[in-house]
């Protein structure tokens, strides 16, 4: 076993990028060639991918091996899973075979017109989606080693090169293909139609469903359910989620499932299964093939096939990037979403969400619909169509004070306002066709608090109920009119 230490993110996050510089290039690792993950990095090894070394073999340029090792090492102390460590280092070392290729020597050299020339080459010999990941592993290389002071190159060129990260292919999976899946789930490995179901529901990352741990079940004292399992994408951090008791039903079925056939000392949900029409569990974590291939062999055998005739290639983050799609269509705030699928950077939702085009007309056809505001007293005061007066539309989003329903028309020059939760009552206050709903559900509330009052004989109270009473049945019989 190496006896290497990992400085922490605090040893050295106190110090200057020239001393970081120079702490990282001291450290025993910058000497060698192949660090292991877990005796060298203190890595834990995720059993579904199994990364075990990470070699700077590939590049033979030390100017540049060194500067890669160092981010390597800085990456690791930030607490990067080794899989990504492995993966980015993969798309430096092709930059570095370039650079060698074309005679360059330093950092110095490398200008806005090598960045282009190297990804037009690419272009022609792999795939987008790998193409979008080589263009993001040297965007985050390149900009972290000029941020730290380790190089002097511009990075201009990645941030006029951001829309190559768009793929208009299809990233989720379409209605007619989740359908078919959905008829033909019975005839997957009785395992595998468990870990669909999970993944599907909850759009965990496939390392998430893959080391699930066994004990990865809780329930709550008023008898809800949580999932508890890592975060492999970011240092293993815990995380927890509510699940429906049926998710909870099957993850219990699973852990029976299991124990009966691999005992008591295997630690995760879900194993490895033999290939073959009879497969058995074995004693390993399955691996990403491995899930995909279950889906694909699926796919051909009972076919599969999109609008198009083609038959449907499944990949396991299809299923997280259609969980955040059917969120957006319906609805769901963007800040939810990020929530839902733990994602530590919001402008990941770009890469995630494809909005329909019946949703996006949708949203038009609502921006198009004439409105009503209407007052305390019950009268319509004014119209508008939000589309055609963008002027008005932005005034009335940006400027309204927010309350649960309506809209404050209180002028923003006056003084702080005095009638806080007291909006009924206020000349200011305007509701249209859509607090409809919200004004018919409060009135039965209002009417309630009335007839307690009248029996407790409230006489105050009871004047100000019947205020709320007049202003909402005003309201609503304004509102309900068509003319």
């Amino acid at each position: 076993m190496s006896t290497l230490s990992i400085p922490s993110i605090q040893e050295i996050s106190v110090l200057d990028n020239t001393s970081r510089m120079k702490y990282l290039l001291s450290h025993p690792l910058i000497q060698k060639d192949v660090w292991h993950t877990v005796d060298d990095l203190g890595m834990r090894i995720n059993q579904h991918d199994r990364k075990y070394s990470v070699s700077f073999n590939g590049i033979s340029q030390k100017w540049f091996k060194d500067i890669v090792k160092i981010y390597v090492l800085y990456r690791r102390i930030q607490g990067i899973e080794a899989s990504t460590l492995i993966g980015g280092l993969c798309k430096v070392t092709h930059f570095a075979n370039f650079l060698e290729s074309r005679f360059i020597y330093s950092f110095s050299e490398i200008r806005d017109e090598v960045f282009e020339l190297f990804f037009i080459e690419r272009k022609r010999i792999i795939s987008l989606s790998t193409y979008n990941l080589e263009v993001s592993s040297l965007k985050v290389f390149f900009e972290t080693a000029a941020k730290q002071g380790w190089i002097n190159t511009s990075t201009y060129w990645f941030s006029r090169k951001q829309k190559l990260f768009i793929n208009k292919k299809v990233i989720y999976i379409p209605e007619e293909v989740w359908n078919q899946l959905d008829g033909n789930l019975h005839h997957l490995h009785v395992q595998v139609q468990r870990m669909v179901l999970l993944i599907r529901t909850k759009g965990l990352r496939i390392g998430e469903l893959l080391q699930m741990p066994f004990n990865c079940l809780r329930q709550r004292r008023n008898g809800e359910w949580e999932l508890h399992f890592t975060n492999s994408k970011f240092n293993n951090a815990p995380e927890n989620m509510d699940i429906l008791p049926e998710l909870a039903t099957l993850i219990q079925e699973q852990q029976s499932y299991i124990r009966e056939h691999l005992g008591k000392d295997f630690d995760y949900l879900f194993c490895s299964l033999t290939k073959g029409p009879n497969s058995r569990p074995t004693r390993n974590v399955m691996s990403h093939s491995c899930f995909s291939d279950h889906l694909n062999r699926l796919a051909i055998t009972y076919e599969i096939r999109d609008k198009s005739g083609q038959i449907w290639r499944f990949t396991s983050h299809q299923f997280r990037r259609t969980v955040a799609t059917i969120l957006a269509n319906s609805g769901v705030r963007e800040y939810i979403i990020q929530c839902y699928l733990r994602h530590r950077n919001p402008d990941m939702k770009k890469s995630y969400i494809h909005l329909f085009p019946e949703t996006l007309q949708r949203e038009i056809d609502e921006l198009k619909k004439e409105k009503r505001l209407v007052d305390i007293t019950g009268r319509v005061v004014e119209k508008y169509k939000p589309l055609n007066e963008t002027t008005e539309f932005l005034r009335r989003k940006l400027y309204p004070r927010v309350i649960q329903v309506g809209e404050c028309h209180r002028p923003i020059v006056k003084d702080p306002c005095l009638t806080t939760n007291a909006c009924w009552r206020c000349e200011h206050y305007r509701v249209t066709e859509d607090d409809l709903p919200f004004l018919k559900a409060d009135l039965p509330r209002v009417q309630e608090a009335i007839l307690e009052s009248e029996q407790l004989g409230r006489i105050r109270s009871l004047a100000e109920l019947r205020k709320d009473e007049s202003f909402l049945l005003r309201s609503i019989k304004t509102l309900e009119r068509n003319d």
